[in-house]
């Protein structure tokens, strides 16, 4: 999973769906290429954060 997440945040947008990623101050926008949801991947979102500023949120 966290190799997916490296090869997607250098070629395009993370999606990240989830209470705690607009907690954290994610925007919301049109298109991205990876999903994760905070109920499953919660461990992951501030990894992702971290390494990339394309981040989105639904």
């Amino acid at each position: 999973m966290r190799e997916l997440l490296r090869k997607v945040g250098e070629n395009g947008r993370i999606y990240v769906c989830g209470a705690s990623a607009q907690a954290r101050g994610l925007k919301k926008e049109d298109l991205a290429d990876f999903i994760i949801s905070d109920d499953s991947y919660g461990d992951l979102v501030d990894l992702v954060m971290e390494k990339w500023d394309k981040v989105v949120v639904c």
